[in-house]
């Protein structure tokens, strides 16, 4: 009897250790939701109008975004006792979105602080398309397949801007910083939850189609865009450890 429990306290202990989530290289899909919000300050440089004298801010909380993201990862990590330390990268899709109708006869493109179009502007919209991110990650063990961690790292996104019928995809850098619980399922597999937090900080918008910082028609000044974007996402993967 005391040998048989010795036996399967041995084939228990063995198999815990391998299925540990996080150990080694791994795998994984992931899909979730998200929102954003878009901060901005707009700046007419046009000498005529007092060079940069106009100025127009989001000055609290900006404009909401909201939308789905789902993605890839691929990283490894290394279990040292209670703790769990890893690098991870990821490639992410998404239609987190803004968007804002106008009505028709809205022309601010027209006369000498302008770029001499006639043409209305009846819808302005963002989206963040797609993101990648390098992120390192530190954890603790809460018991042998499942392991709470935080992680952070840098991320850039590519944002397509619409502004009438002128629009702009630009990249924006930024920083990820964010927490989770991997559990494991057996058999090599686990599952996440976890929520991110990107923050953008300034991105400035070169140009937005004729709407450029220099030599638009606008006296040869331009518009200055400056927008500062951040995003929160929550979701759930599945990934293979080996």
């Amino acid at each position: 009897t005391v040998a048989g429990l010795v036996a399967v306290a041995f084939l228990f202990g063995a198999q815990v250790a391998i299925a540990a989530p996080g150990d080694g290289a791994s795998i994984g899909v992931f899909g979730g939701y998200g929102t954003a919000t878009v901060g901005g300050k707009f700046t007419d440089l046009d000498s005529t109008t007092g060079s940069g004298a106009d100025e127009y801010k989001l000055d609290d909380g900006g404009l909401g975004a909201e939308g789905a993201e789902y993605g890839v990862t691929v990283g490894y990590g290394l279990r040292m006792g209670p703790l769990l330390a890893g690098i991870e990268g990821e490639a992410a899709w998404s239609d987190i979105k803004i968007k804002a109708t106008i009505a028709d006869g809205f022309n601010p493109n027209k006369g000498s602080v302008g770029d001499g179009s006639t043409e209305n502007i009846t819808s302005a919209s963002a989206e963040m398309e797609r993101s990648y991110a390098a992120t390192a990650r530190l954890g603790y063990y809460l018991s042998p397949t499942s392991v709470f961690y935080i992680k952070g790292g840098g991320v850039a996104s590519l944002f397509d801007v619409k502004y009438g019928s002128d629009s702009k995809e630009y990249w924006a850098p930024g920083i990820r910083l964010g927490a989770g619980m991997e559990s494991a399922l057996g058999g090599g597999l686990s599952i996440r939850v976890e929520g991110m937090h990107n923050n953008y900080y300034n991105a400035n918008v070169q140009r937005i189609g004729r709407i450029a910082q220099g030599g638009s028609g606008d006296a040869n000044s331009g518009v200055k865009v400056e927008l500062y974007p951040s995003s929160f996402t929550a979701r759930v993967g599945v990934n293979y450890n080996f």
